[in-house]
């Protein structure tokens, strides 16, 4: 069971990688923050599916990742930037990638659960 969770882990880390390459991409993209909503919720989706049921940490750990590199754009920008409007789609990615990643396992793994009974 240990190296279960253990190649889970590495799984979802490397996925997260993968997904944080691709926002680099995304980046310049008019409506990022949508397309951040739509492939972390529909990861988060997929992710409730395949692994345990209702652990929402994996999400988390799903957009560590690309949290980092935004946390790490929002504080290199800084305040008195993000107050002009530069780099806000940064500072609200850091809400919403966490959040749609656990709401998408939080589906997943409720509808998995109804078609199991």
């Amino acid at each position: 069971m240990k190296w279960n969770i253990i190649r889970t882990t590495i799984i979802i880390f490397s996925i997260g990688l993968a997904i944080a390459l691709l926002r680099i991409l995304l980046i310049f993209f008019p409506l990022f923050n949508i397309i951040d909503v739509v492939l972390f919720g529909g990861l988060g989706y997929t992710l409730g599916k395949r692994v345990f049921s209702g652990k929402w940490t994996w999400g988390l750990l799903l957009s560590l990742p690309s949290v980092a590199m935004s946390l790490y754009i929002v504080l290199n920008i800084g305040l008195s930037s993000i107050m002009e409007g530069t780099g806000t789609g940064h500072l609200i990615a850091l809400v919403i990638m966490p959040l749609s990643a656990c709401i998408g396992i939080f589906y997943g793994a409720k509808k998995e659960s109804k078609t199991n009974a």
